[in-house]
Protein backbone atom coordinates (compact mmCIF):
# COMPACT_ATOMS: atom_id res chain seq x y z
CA UNK A 1 0.00 0.00 0.00
CA UNK A 2 1.20 3.43 -0.34
CA UNK A 3 2.45 5.99 2.35
CA UNK A 4 2.21 9.42 2.43
CA UNK A 5 5.03 10.94 4.30
CA UNK A 6 4.18 14.96 5.43
CA UNK A 7 5.28 16.95 7.41
CA UNK A 8 8.54 19.76 7.58
CA UNK A 9 12.13 20.53 8.57
CA UNK A 10 13.45 23.01 9.96
CA UNK A 11 16.86 23.52 10.23
CA UNK A 12 18.91 26.24 12.54
CA UNK A 13 23.19 26.62 12.43
CA UNK A 14 25.18 29.39 13.82
CA UNK A 15 28.69 30.19 12.59
CA UNK A 16 30.77 31.06 15.23
CA UNK A 17 33.04 34.07 15.68
CA UNK A 18 35.95 34.73 17.65
CA UNK A 19 35.67 38.39 16.82
CA UNK A 20 32.08 40.71 16.09
CA UNK A 21 28.68 38.98 15.51
CA UNK A 22 28.19 35.20 15.59
CA UNK A 23 26.42 34.43 12.07
CA UNK A 24 23.02 32.27 11.95
CA UNK A 25 21.63 30.36 9.51
CA UNK A 26 16.95 29.55 10.04
CA UNK A 27 15.23 27.63 7.16
CA UNK A 28 11.83 27.00 9.39
CA UNK A 29 9.09 24.73 7.56
CA UNK A 30 11.00 23.26 4.54
CA UNK A 31 8.31 21.46 3.21
CA UNK A 32 8.45 17.70 2.87
CA UNK A 33 5.70 15.81 1.13
CA UNK A 34 6.04 12.35 -1.14
CA UNK A 35 4.53 9.40 -1.22
CA UNK A 36 6.19 6.35 -1.31
CA UNK A 37 5.46 2.70 -2.51
CA UNK A 38 5.80 -0.31 -0.68
CA UNK A 39 7.65 -2.05 -3.20
CA UNK A 40 11.28 -1.10 -1.31
CA UNK A 41 11.66 2.21 -3.49
CA UNK A 42 14.28 4.61 -1.52
CA UNK A 43 12.88 8.08 -2.98
CA UNK A 44 14.65 11.35 -1.67
CA UNK A 45 12.84 13.77 0.68
CA UNK A 46 15.60 16.42 1.45
CA UNK A 47 18.80 17.41 -0.88
CA UNK A 48 20.07 20.60 0.12
CA UNK A 49 22.86 22.74 -0.03
CA UNK A 50 22.62 26.41 2.64
CA UNK A 51 25.48 28.64 3.11
CA UNK A 52 25.80 31.72 5.35
CA UNK A 53 28.25 33.65 7.37
CA UNK A 54 31.11 33.81 4.92
CA UNK A 55 32.56 30.62 6.12
CA UNK A 56 30.06 27.59 6.85
CA UNK A 57 28.23 25.28 4.54
CA UNK A 58 25.76 22.79 5.47
CA UNK A 59 24.69 19.81 3.46
CA UNK A 60 21.82 17.36 3.83
CA UNK A 61 20.42 14.90 1.87
CA UNK A 62 17.91 12.78 3.62
CA UNK A 63 15.24 9.50 1.90
CA UNK A 64 12.18 7.20 2.70
CA UNK A 65 12.02 3.55 2.42
CA UNK A 66 8.65 1.67 3.51
CA UNK A 67 10.07 -1.05 5.68
CA UNK A 68 7.48 -3.47 7.33
CA UNK A 69 4.14 -3.08 8.60
CA UNK A 70 3.82 0.02 6.87
CA UNK A 71 6.53 1.86 9.10
CA UNK A 72 8.78 4.55 6.85
CA UNK A 73 12.10 4.14 7.67
CA UNK A 74 14.33 7.95 6.92
CA UNK A 75 17.91 7.77 6.63
CA UNK A 76 20.34 10.53 5.62
CA UNK A 77 23.57 12.71 6.75
CA UNK A 78 24.32 15.58 7.58
CA UNK A 79 27.94 17.55 6.56
CA UNK A 80 28.71 20.88 8.59
CA UNK A 81 31.67 22.30 6.61
CA UNK A 82 33.37 25.68 7.91
CA UNK A 83 36.74 27.21 6.59
CA UNK A 84 37.80 30.43 4.72
CA UNK A 85 34.77 30.19 2.52
CA UNK A 86 31.80 29.14 1.86
CA UNK A 87 32.96 26.32 -0.86
CA UNK A 88 35.47 25.11 2.01
CA UNK A 89 36.15 21.65 1.76
CA UNK A 90 36.96 21.37 5.29
CA UNK A 91 35.30 19.01 6.40
CA UNK A 92 34.11 19.52 10.43
CA UNK A 93 31.18 17.94 11.43
CA UNK A 94 29.58 14.82 10.29
CA UNK A 95 26.09 12.94 11.34
CA UNK A 96 24.67 10.00 9.91
CA UNK A 97 20.79 9.52 10.73
CA UNK A 98 18.56 6.77 10.50
CA UNK A 99 14.72 6.77 12.06
CA UNK A 100 11.49 5.08 11.99
CA UNK A 101 7.92 6.87 11.52
CA UNK A 102 5.45 4.60 12.52
CA UNK A 103 2.15 4.55 10.66
CA UNK A 104 -0.63 7.54 11.60
CA UNK A 105 -3.26 6.15 13.11
CA UNK A 106 -6.51 7.25 15.08
CA UNK A 107 -4.75 5.64 18.27
CA UNK A 108 -1.22 6.83 17.06
CA UNK A 109 -2.07 10.61 15.82
CA UNK A 110 1.22 12.53 16.90
CA UNK A 111 3.83 13.19 14.39
CA UNK A 112 6.53 11.57 14.81
CA UNK A 113 9.79 14.39 16.05
CA UNK A 114 13.15 14.07 15.51
CA UNK A 115 16.13 16.28 16.38
CA UNK A 116 19.57 16.24 14.75
CA UNK A 117 22.77 18.27 15.89
CA UNK A 118 26.42 18.18 13.91
CA UNK A 119 28.76 20.27 15.79
CA UNK A 120 32.36 21.21 14.52
CA UNK A 121 34.34 18.83 16.20
CA UNK A 122 37.54 20.53 14.71
CA UNK A 123 37.52 24.54 15.72
CA UNK A 124 34.07 24.17 17.91
CA UNK A 125 31.46 26.90 18.23
CA UNK A 126 29.56 26.27 15.12
CA UNK A 127 26.77 23.61 14.68
CA UNK A 128 23.49 22.79 12.77
CA UNK A 129 20.47 22.07 14.05
CA UNK A 130 17.51 20.08 12.06
CA UNK A 131 14.28 19.04 13.31
CA UNK A 132 12.04 17.04 11.77
CA UNK A 133 8.33 16.61 12.38
CA UNK A 134 6.42 13.78 9.77
CA UNK A 135 3.12 11.82 9.55
CA UNK A 136 3.21 8.81 7.84
CA UNK A 137 -0.35 8.50 6.24
CA UNK A 138 -2.03 5.72 4.19
CA UNK A 139 -3.05 6.35 0.27
CA UNK A 140 -6.40 5.25 -0.54
CA UNK A 141 -6.00 3.29 -3.75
Amino acid sequence: MTRHLVGSLNIHAKDDESVGKDEFLNIPNLEIDKFLNDNGQVVTIVDGIWRWGGECRLEAKFFAQVIGGGIVSVFGEVLLFEGTSENTSDLDGRQSVKFEVPRTTSSNPNPTKRFIEVNNTDEGGDYAHLNFTLRNLITEE
